[in-house]
């Protein structure tokens, strides 16, 4: 994942090199405010200083720059009389002056290159990043030789069929590639790209949800991309098993009808990637009925063959982004080993290190556990959001474990005006309903009866129109507005925003803490 300081010493045009840069980043301490960037800043010898903005005024500050938004940090790309271009966690947002005056906090960090600003040992991380590319695109033309080697002995150059087929697999093998790298949340500029083609369109929904694995083990990336691979081997080395790949391809048809079905009914989200996906299978199963349409002959060696070749390179791909995957993801682990510890004084000085926020008993009625707790998490969550659900279901876990050393307060929020009939009906179901009733309704919901929306909500007869609810609702919307959050799910601990380096889970430690 690119993160916010090669992002914005990309913007500078400072030289640098990806891979120290996110280590770095990765590594310090203070990586999520300003003070953390500001020091990072300092290892490439760039001048920078952090400074509150009066009024707003955006002409006071020449872009690139680091902006407070949201209460989270974005890097600014340039500026007009009517918008202001940033990225904020990869992703490139324009939007009015006005509107970003809103979000924006004031606070900017500010940076000036000079001479000397270029990372340190630039010139040995480089070669290492060069030699690194040379070694991955020397297996790449590798395997395009063999690919074309094997084509130019079985003449699929020559033939329509053939032709296709390669074509169709070669797209197939890409794509499933970039998805697997989306769903191991792997940085790839191509998969960021195509996933946004749609307004609806949000891979990581998909990627992310129950359905995305078989069985909870085998992604679908993985055996996606496992297919493409044995059927492109079939197709250039072994054309004699051409009728088993149509029979291959003609029973993996209905995954693509119950693939688009849920994309559509439960996710409702379009994943690019995973249509594309779908396309090509199609794609294929048209080529293998007008190009060559014969039935294999099942002889017991040739089945047994063509089982083991579609076989390995999935079960093999399986293994390999385990590894793979745990090794991206190493840097992080390191943070977080270094940095959740259960002592107390830790704790306190990482979490008054974070905003603080004005939450008391009054600003929301939806709590679980014991009101008069030290300990009070405040759950900013929507209704429809999958972490807010995931959320949900580890905070039901934290309450049974800490019992009355923990109160939970909700606030919630919606993503448009047509989905808050949903924030209505839970408000409703809490005032309306004795405690175990609801909290098991709040169970279904977030388990998956969300997705139903409004078949749901009609089976029962709650008043969501009512004075209370109305109230509450009302209540919710208001501290969500003058405090500026919008992002789901957002966890306080009694007041602070929880820090990134600890989880809803390490409060356990913490009910007899005295936080002020």
């Amino acid at each position: 994942m690119k993160t916010l300081l090669s992002t914005y010493l990309h913007e500078l045009h400072i030289p640098f090199t990806r891979s120290y840069a996110d280590k770095l980043f990765a590594e310090h301490p203070h990586r999520y405010n300003l003070y953390g960037l500001s020091d990072m800043l300092s290892v490439y010898k760039i001048e920078n200083a952090g400074i509150q903005v009066e009024d707003k005024d955006l002409r006071e500050l020449a872009s690139p720059f680091v902006a407070h938004v949201s209460n989270d940090f974005v890097v600014v790309k340039q500026m007009s009389d009517q918008a202001v271009d940033y990225v904020w966690r990869e992703k490139e947002i324009s939007v009015s002056v006005d509107e970003f005056k809103k979000l924006w906090s004031g606070i900017a960090l500010v940076a000036e290159p000079g001479e000397s600003s270029r990372e340190p040992e630039y010139e040995k991380h480089r070669k290492t990043a060069f030699f690194n590319s040379v070694q991955k695109i020397g297996v790449i033309m590798i395997l395009v030789i063999l690919l074309v080697l094997g084509s130019w002995e079985h003449h699929l150059f020559s033939s329509v069929t053939g032709g296709f087929l390669l074509f169709i697999n070669l797209a197939g093998v890409g794509v499933s590639f970039l998805l697997l790298l989306k769903q191991g949340k792997v940085q790839s500029e191509y998969t960021d790209r195509i996933c946004s083609l749609f307004k609806q369109g949000d891979c990581n929904s998909v990627l992310e949800s129950d359905a995305a694995k078989l069985g909870g083990m085998f992604s679908w990336s993985e055996i996606g991309l496992g297919y493409f691979i044995s059927s492109l081997t079939l197709v250039v080395f072994y054309p004699q098993w051409m009728p088993y790949l149509m029979l291959v391809n003609l029973l993996s048809l209905p995954y693509t009808g119950w693939s688009v079905w849920y994309q559509y009914k439960v996710a409702k989200q379009w994943c690019p990637l995973c249509l594309s996906v779908l396309l090509l299978l199609w794609m294929t199963a048209i080529v293998n009925v007008f190009g060559q349409w014969r039935l294999p002959t099942f002889e017991m060696q040739d089945m047994l063959s063509v089982a083991i070749l579609y076989l390995l390179p999935f079960l093999f791909l399986h293994l390999l982004s385990e590894r793979w995957f745990r090794s991206e993801q190493l840097e992080n682990v390191k943070y977080e080993l270094n940095n959740l510890k259960a002592s107390d004084s830790v704790f306190l000085s990482q979490l008054e290190l974070q905003p603080h926020y004005d939450v008391n008993p009054a600003i929301s009625q939806i709590v679980w556990g014991c009101p008069q707790a030290k300990l009070r998490i405040t759950l900013l969550t929507n209704p429809h959001c999958n972490p807010c659900a995931q959320m949900h279901k580890r905070i039901g876990a934290l309450l049974k474990e800490m019992g009355d050393k923990v109160c939970v307060q909700y606030i919630f929020s919606s993503f448009n005006k047509e989905l808050e009939k949903s924030a209505r009906f839970l408000l409703a179901v809490y005032q309306q309903e004795n405690h175990e009733r609801a909290e098991a309704i709040y169970n279904d919901w977030f388990a998956g009866k969300k997705y139903l929306g409004e078949t749901y909500i009609l089976t029962f007869d709650y008043d969501l129109e009512s004075v209370e609810v109305n109230r509450e609702l009302s209540k919710h919307k208001e501290w969500q507005f003058e405090n500026r959050l919008t992002a789901t799910p957002t966890v306080l601990i009694n007041g602070y925003q929880l820090p990134d380096s600890y989880k809803i889970e390490d409060m356990r430690h913490f009910g007899d803490l005295n936080i002020n």
